[in-house]
């Protein structure tokens, strides 16, 4: 198995504007995909990114934000265990993000 990283982008406005009992159900689904993953042996770790952030630029310049706007910055990441691409998008496309309108970016990890 390989290890994946995902990027999940650009579900915070759909989120943001969601009734609070669908933000709820939202949320729910996420902790059963969360679930899941870890049942069937694919989930390492992941998490929700905190809106602000810092942009280092060189050795020296340092800016206040995050790349891009919300429709496509990373609002989270999740690192998943899976054979190829192809098991690792098949995994993705449970994810909640992407049923709300969100991307997820798949990339493996390589070994160092």
């Amino acid at each position: 198995m390989k290890n994946y990283l995902v990027l999940v982008r650009g579900n915070g406005p759909a989120y943001a504007n969601m009734p609070e009992a669908d933000r709820e159900a939202h949320y729910g689904n996420w902790m059963a995909y969360m679930n899941s993953l870890n049942e069937s042996g694919n989930w390492i770790k992941g998490a929700p990114l905190a809106d602000d952030g810092r942009i280092c630029v060189g050795t020296s310049e340092v800016n206040e934000g995050v790349v891009g706007d919300p429709d496509i910055s990373i609002g989270g990441y999740l690192v998943i265990a899976a054979e190829n691409y192809d098991s690792a998008v098949a995994i993705c496309q449970e994810c909640p993000a992407v049923k709300i309108g969100g991307t997820l970016e798949i990339r493996e990890c390589m070994e160092m």
